[in-house]
């Protein structure tokens, strides 16, 4: 029962051919929605909790996008949302 139910999201290969999660036919995404005030609060606390656990430097933390993008704006806009709170 599981597998059947996996085949139906993986393997979906994107406009490049790299495998990704998503519903077979499902449309291509076209945009990203921006987040509430309180999904970028939920969003940046847990960053904020992963930096102080792990040490790291707020400085350093940097968005999907730009660091192994597939789709344009794909980690941005929450980036963008959070960064503020951080």
């Amino acid at each position: 029962m599981f597998k059947k139910s996996i085949d139906n999201f993986f393997p979906f290969y994107d406009k490049n051919g790299k495998p990704t999660l998503g519903l077979k036919g499902q449309n291509p995404v076209v945009g990203w929605e921006n987040l509430t005030d309180e999904q970028a609060k939920a969003v940046a606390c847990l960053v904020k909790a992963l930096i102080n656990y792990y040490n790291l430097d707020k400085n350093k933390i940097d968005c999907h996008e730009h660091l192994a993008p597939k789709e344009k704006g794909e980690g941005q806009i929450v980036f963008n949302a959070i960064k503020d709170y951080l």
